[in-house]
């Protein structure tokens, strides 16, 4: 008799297309559908279990991975930018997000206006985490009490600032498996829309240990953006991976 995992693989993702997009983490809704229809796959003797996480609340969170979602009885995190809600094109509305709430959607906060926590003074950190906060649960009428990194910048300032602005769960962009039960800090993955879902399935299996890999890759990557720095580690990340998208989002999110 198979047994599940006590292991669990975050999968981050941003926006969905029903076009081909040039920019690297628009998915395109077809790839969603598979990986969706795999993630589902519960029987799979030890196969990491997966989970499915958004950011920054683009429209195609409600239009094309909601639907998804509902029709195979599935849930996601969705971590929002709070103050883009009914304000940046593009993006959801307060109506939208109520009814993925209320259909048991998990909506947690992504910050006020997408800026880099770390780059914040007091006063900025403050209306990014708990004005953020505040406004999500007087909109949906319930606790919110988990939280992405946006642009996955954290350090021992800011987690302490999360417990204290009332954030019992922090989620980051750090590639890294998670075992049950969900600690307090959580790693995730950026779904690449060029994966095949012939690797997305061998990130499942811990056989293959396809995700060590991209663990080395991450701690480089953090390397060159503290030789180079933010700003311009963002102009070199936006000319390798936004050249001809819509850049419908901050390229902070994703570097």
């Amino acid at each position: 008799m198979n047994t599940p995992s006590n292991r669990v693989l975050h999968f981050l993702y941003h926006e969905l297309s029903s076009v081909p997009q040039a920019y690297t983490y628009a998915l395109d809704k077809d790839a969603f559908r598979d990986q969706l229809d795999l993630f589902r796959q519960t029987s799979v003797g030890e196969r990491i279990a997966a989970k499915v996480t958004f950011d920054d609340g683009h429209i195609s969170n409600y239009d094309i991975a909601f639907p998804m979602l509902a029709d195979r009885g599935m849930t996601a995190d969705f971590f929002l930018t709070a103050n883009w809600i009914g304000k940046r094109p593009g993006y959801m509305n307060w109506g939208q997000v109520r009814d993925m709430y209320a259909a048991g959607q998990q909506i947690g906060a992504h910050g006020w206006s997408h800026k880099l926590l770390t780059h914040c003074n007091s006063a900025e950190l403050h209306l990014e985490l708990v004005a953020a906060r505040k406004l999500l649960e007087d909109e949906l009428g319930a606790p919110v009490t988990s939280l992405s990194f946006p642009g996955g910048r954290f350090n021992k300032r800011i987690l302490a600032a999360c417990v204290d602005a009332g954030y019992t769960s922090m989620f980051t962009s750090i590639p890294q498996l998670t075992t049950l039960p969900i600690s307090s800090l959580t790693g995730r993955l950026n779904v690449r829309g060029d994966w095949s879902l012939s690797y997305i399935e061998s990130l499942l299996d811990p056989e293959k240990d396809v995700l060590r890999g991209l663990e080395r890759q991450d701690k480089l990557k953090g390397l060159v953006k503290r030789i180079v720095g933010d700003t311009l580690y963002g102009w070199i990340w936006s000319a390798a991976n936004r050249e001809g998208s819509s850049k419908a989002a901050s390229a902070d999110d994703r570097i």
